[in-house]
């Protein structure tokens, strides 16, 4: 049971903290401090995808698992903050 509780403490985390943590990495002021050096400009942009990416999966993997209403509008604030965050790297130009 100990090892249930971790997974789901896991799974939860990863749900709250990788939306803010890609939008900070695609914030327009952290992508001009880091423009001049292209190794971790690239890195920057690899990690705010793949952390995307993984709280996308996970949330909508929340959404639809039947959990309570509260989870799923946390999973749901995640999923929004991370296609914003996919918006504001790629589709910057795009209003």
């Amino acid at each position: 049971m100990e090892s249930l509780a971790q997974t789901v403490t896991l799974i939860l985390f990863t749900i709250v903290f990788t939306g803010p943590i890609s939008l900070l990495l695609s914030w327009r002021k952290v992508q001009l401090a880091v423009a001049n050096n292209p190794a971790i400009n690239a890195l920057r942009k690899a990690l705010a995808t793949f952390l995307a990416t993984i709280g996308i999966l996970f949330s909508v993997n929340l959404i639809f698992s039947g959990v309570p209403i509260t989870a799923s509008l946390i999973a749901l604030a995640s999923v929004n903050m991370n296609i914003l965050a996919i918006r504001n790297e790629y589709f910057r130009h795009i209003r």
